[in-house]
């Protein structure tokens, strides 16, 4: 297929509008329109050219909307932020699957099929975005209210967990294998979060994180990735690291020393094993067989007390 000849913009409505006068009759000031655009991933467009449809106007309107709620205008460019960020990437995967389906097949498809294809797939999406959307929106609020009732959940249990010796394998293996090994990581992370209630926040090539308000659960997700991963015939050894503190919630992700130690703890960890931090294991709620490690200097948190779960203490 010649380039070119299929032209994405093509599912796009007509531009109609600058950027001035969508601002305008979305009831915004011009430079709060130019923020939003920013936060959302889209360049600046000149004020005078016409580059705006109408279902960005209702992108302002809704914005408006918002303010007029109460909500800080800032609040809202985070998490215009969010959604941008959040888009761009589910944007990038659709692009990539379509492109190896239709455009770099044996036989490419054709313009026509294209025009008949993209559409419906357009559609298709977007209906399921936003059921998808509804779904975790519940599911993140029926959390935040039944886990941490008496406070803002900003006391968290934090875990990080990874492949180990993942940098050298991944020198080693054809463009193909590595995605298909980190995929299959990624749906290992996706199944356990989602079987112990844990969220997980981010994918990070080899690496995933997690948080949750119950210290225990986010322990059990952890020794389940570890194990799981260990009995695997595809993935090599993962390690954890987990500790517990206040997390500052922004964008979607979690920030601060919670986050800081948890990563440092699992860098230091072994092979198969999960290592948690002393304020973790005062928060676990059942009895644990652990091993103390001692007291170590982490860099760029200091000395902390680790320690090494290996699983539920057995009952006498």
């Amino acid at each position: 297929m010649e380039p070119g000849v299929f032209d994405p913009d093509r599912f796009r409505d007509e531009p109609s509008m600058t950027a001035r006068q969508v601002a305008e009759r979305a009831g915004v000031d011009l430079e709060t329109a130019k923020r939003t655009w920013r936060a959302l991933g889209f360049p600046d467009a000149d004020d005078d050219e016409v580059a705006f449809d109408e279902r960005d106007l209702d992108s302002l309107r809704s914005l408006s909307a918002l303010v007029s709620f109460g909500f800080p205008i800032e609040d809202l460019i985070t998490m215009a932020r969010t959604y941008g960020q959040a888009m761009s990437r589910i944007a990038d995967a659709e692009t990539r699957l379509f492109h190896e389906r239709f455009l770099k097949a044996d036989e490419p498809a054709d313009e026509a099929t294209l025009d008949a294809i993209v559409p419906r797939l357009l559609d298709l999406v977007g209906v399921t975005i936003e059921n998808i959307h509804r779904r975790h929106l519940s599911s993140a609020l029926r959390q935040l209210t039944q886990a941490h009732p008496e406070n803002s959940g900003s006391l968290l249990a934090v875990g990080f967990a990874d492949l180990v010796d993942f940098s050298t394998i991944s020198g080693d293996l054809p463009g193909g294998e590595l995605s298909s090994l980190v995929g299959h990581f990624e749906e290992l992370a996706i199944e356990v979060c989602t079987g112990t209630g844990v969220r997980l926040v981010k994918t990070i090539g080899d690496a995933v994180m997690f948080v949750s308000a119950d210290a225990e659960a986010a322990l059990s997700a952890a020794m389940e990735i570890v194990t799981t991963a260990a009995s695997d015939s595809v993935l090599p050894p993962a390690r954890a690291g987990l500790d517990m503190g206040d997390a500052l919630p922004l964008g979607g992700d979690y920030f601060g020393r919670p986050v800081n130690v948890a990563a440092r703890i699992t860098a230091y960890a072994l092979p198969s094993t999960v290592v948690v931090s002393k304020d973790l294991l005062e928060h676990v709620g059942r009895e644990m067989d652990v091993s103390r490690i001692g007291r170590r200097k982490l860099k760029g948190v200091g000395e902390i007390l680790l320690f090494k779960v290996k699983g539920k203490r057995e009952s006498d």
